[in-house]
């Protein structure tokens, strides 16, 4: 199994690594190397790609501000973004766009 970055996590994260994939692409490297894809599972969704947005993104990238240092301080903080990121996860499941990523898992044959 492979976690692959889709083409919107440039969005998320910008510069930080560098390729960015689609299915499409996935599948034709996979098959270029002579596997499979035996399934690929959409990671996120739109509300989970605005909650990364707006609290990691912005502040970290655009603003070059240590948003981790800032809300591990407070414990209140901590547990209302895990609760926003449960929350995101659910509300995904209806809105499966503009993922982050892909959990891909391999074959030795052809994709299915």
């Amino acid at each position: 199994m492979l976690t692959v970055p889709s083409k919107y996590s440039f969005f998320l994260y910008a510069f930080h690594g560098h390729r960015r994939y689609g299915i499409p692409e996935i599948r034709r490297l996979a098959s270029k190397n002579g596997l499979g894809i035996e399934e690929a599972i959409k990671i996120g969704g739109l509300t989970s790609f605005l909650l990364h947005f707006l609290l990691w993104t912005i502040p970290a990238v655009l603003l070059k501000y240590k948003v981790w240092e800032f809300y591990k301080r407070s414990k209140f903080l901590m547990g209302l973004i895990t609760r926003l990121e449960q929350f995101s996860l659910s509300v995904d499941k209806i809105l499966p766009v503009l993922e982050g990523g892909y959990a891909v898992v391999l074959n030795g044959g052809v994709s299915r």
